[in-house]
C-alpha cells in the first residue's frame, strides 16, 4: 500500500477533494485492511477522548469526510478501518514529546493564547521555522521513530491521548495482521 502514500498532498482542503479518490484506490486497487491518516490539528484544540459529540475541531471535520467517502461504498471487501491520528498541537510535538515534558495535549490545552502563540515546535524540531517539506518528512518520521523506539507506544498514547491513544486503540483492536504495537 506505499503506492498511496504520495498521494495526500498536505493541506486538509487538498485532502478533502482527493480522499474519495483514496478510500476507492484503498478499496478496490490493494488488500489493505487499514487505512490510517495522520494529520496535523495545525494548532487547533482537540476534544477530549470523553466528549462523544462531534464538534468544529478538526479530528471530527476530518471523521465525516471519511465517513462521506466511505459511503455507498460496497466494494472495501478487505478495508476494515479506516483510523486518523490527531497530532495535537502539530505533528511535531510528537517527535519532541521525548525531549520536553511541556510537550503534550494536557499541557498543550493549559497553555494561555499568548503562550501558545509563542511555541515554535517546527524551529525546535527542525532548526528553522521554514524547512523544506521532504526535510520536515525526513526529521520528523525519524524523531518519532526515536519516541517510540525509546518510550514506547502506550507512552506517547498517555501524552498524546486524544489525538494518539485514540487511534492506538482502534488500531489494536480493528487489524488482525498489522504486526503488534509495542507497548501493548
Amino acid at each position: 500500500m506505499g503506492n498511496l502514500r504520495n498521494l495526500i498532498p498536505g493541506h486538509l482542503q487538498a485532502i478533502r477533494k482527493n480522499l474519495p479518490a483514496i478510500v476507492g484506490k484503498a478499496c478496490w486497487q490493494t488488500d489493505a485492511e487499514v487505512l490510517v491518516f495522520v494529520i496535523d490539528s495545525d494548532m487547533s484544540e482537540g476534544h477530549s477522548a470523553e466528549q462523544r459529540e462531534p464538534c468544529l475541531c478538526r479530528r471530527c471535520e476530518f471523521d465525516q469526510m471519511v465517513q462521506d467517502a466511505l459511503a455507498n461504498r460496497n466494494d472495501c471487501m478487505a478495508l476494515r478501518w479506516v483510523g486518523v491520528a490527531l497530532a495535537v498541537p502539530q505533528l511535531e510535538a510528537w517527535g519532541l514529546a521525548g525531549r520536553s515534558k511541556e510537550v503534550g495535549e494536557a499541557e498543550w490545552g493549559r497553555l494561555s493564547d499568548n503562550a501558545r502563540q509563542s511555541l515554535r515546535l517546527k524551529s525546535e524540531l527542525y532548526g528553522a521555522d521554514r524547512v523544506l517539506l521532504p526535510v520536515q518528512i525526513e526529521k520528523s518520521r525519524a524523531a518519532i521513530a526515536k519516541v517510540l523506539e525509546e518510550q514506547g507506544v502506550d507512552w506517547i498514547a498517555n501524552r498524546f491521548p486524544y489525538g494518539f491513544g485514540e487511534f492506538a486503540k482502534g488500531l489494536r483492536e480493528n487489524a488482525r495482521s498489522v504486526p503488534r504495537l509495542g507497548g501493548a
